[in-house]
C-alpha cells in the first residue's frame, strides 16, 4: 500500500471518529502537540518509530508520555498505529487530517510568502480579499523569504500567484538577453 493511501485512510478513520465524538478540533490540537513532542525530544521519535523495538514497550511508552495529555480517543489510535507497524505515518496522517477538517470547515489554506514579515493588518486584510474571491475562510500560513526581495507569492493549493520583485527581475534580465547586440 502506498504512504498517501496509508495515510488517507488512518486519517479519515480518525476524522469519522472526530465527528462522532465531537472532538475534530480537540485531535486536532492532540495530534499537533504529539508531533511537537515528538521533534523537541528526538530520542521519543526514534524509541517510537525504531522497527526493533516491540510493540508492547512502544505503546507503554505512550502510556506514560502521553496518558495526562491527550484523549482517551487519540491515545488509542497512537497505539493502533503502533500495532499495525504505521507509526511512521504519524506525520502525513496529521497533514491529511487538516485537509479533511479544513475542507469540512470550508477553510482555505493560504502559503503567503514575503521578504519581511508582514504586520496583522496585512495579513487581516488580505484574508479579507482572498475570502471574498473563493467564498472560503482564509487560514493564511506564513513564511518568510528574503530571497523573493520584495511582494508576496501565494500557494493557495496546487496554483502559485508570483507577485515577487525576483520573479519581474528574472524576467527583465531574460528580455535583457534578447535584445542582440551589433
Amino acid at each position: 500500500m502506498r504512504h498517501s493511501e496509508v495515510s488517507r485512510r488512518y486519517s479519515f478513520a480518525l476524522f469519522e471518529l472526530g465527528k462522532e465524538e465531537d472532538k475534530l478540533s480537540v485531535f486536532r490540537a492532540e495530534l499537533a502537540s504529539v508531533l511537537r513532542i515528538m521533534e523537541e525530544y528526538p530520542d521519543l521519535k526514534k524509541l517510537l518509530l525504531h522497527p526493533r523495538i516491540r510493540r508492547e514497550d512502544k505503546k507503554l511508552l505512550l502510556e506514560r508520555v502521553f496518558s495526562e495529555e491527550l484523549s482517551k480517543e487519540l491515545l488509542n489510535f497512537l497505539k493502533l498505529l503502533t500495532d499495525r507497524r504505521r507509526e511512521s505515518y504519524l506525520e502525513a496522517i496529521y497533514k491529511d487530517y487538516l485537509d479533511l477538517l479544513n475542507k469540512e470547515e470550508n477553510i482555505l489554506e493560504v502559503e503567503v510568502r514575503s521578504a519581511i514579515s508582514l504586520p496583522e493588518d496585512l495579513k487581516a486584510r488580505l484574508a479579507e480579499k482572498l475570502a471574498e474571491l473563493t467564498g472560503t475562510k482564509i487560514s493564511i500560513k506564513e513564511k518568510v523569504d528574503p530571497e523573493i526581495i520584495g511582494g508576496l507569492v501565494l500557494k493557495i493549493g496546487d496554483r502559485v500567484i508570483d507577485g515577487s520583485i525576483r520573479k519581474d527581475l528574472e524576467a527583465l534580465k531574460n528580455r535583457l538577453v534578447q535584445i542582440p547586440v551589433s
